[in-house]
């Protein structure tokens, strides 16, 4: 039996709501995850999501920057996340969210 863990959207940057907070380029990406109550209490569960989705982004090599949002309050997604190598470029706050903006810009070879 299957155990979902989490939820994984992966769009042209262009295309979500977080162009409307800064210029995005045509090979920006969003990574979009959202994670069921299992992984919240379980800190290593979120590195190995953002690994196996990293591992098979690598794939596209279409891609040459990522981003992943997350909510302020998350720590341990964005322990996670710096983790991996990626950086806090922005910080989104409005009267509906406040939110962290990563990004991650992808090697010449991955």
């Amino acid at each position: 039996m299957a155990v979902l863990f989490c939820s994984v959207d992966v769009c042209r940057a262009s295309q979500d709501e977080i162009a409307d907070y800064f210029e995005t380029a045509a090979n920006d990406y969003i990574l979009r995850l959202t994670p069921l109550a299992a992984v919240a209490k379980n800190p290593g569960l979120y590195s190995c999501i953002l690994d196996t989705c990293m591992t098979w982004l690598a794939l596209f090599p279409a891609i040459r920057c990522l981003f992943v949002e997350c909510d302020a309050s998350q720590l341990r997604l964005q322990q996670a996340l710096e983790k991996a190598g990626f950086t806090c470029i922005h910080h989104i706050n409005t009267e509906y969210k406040d939110s962290k903006l990563y990004s991650y810009t992808m090697g010449p070879h991955h």
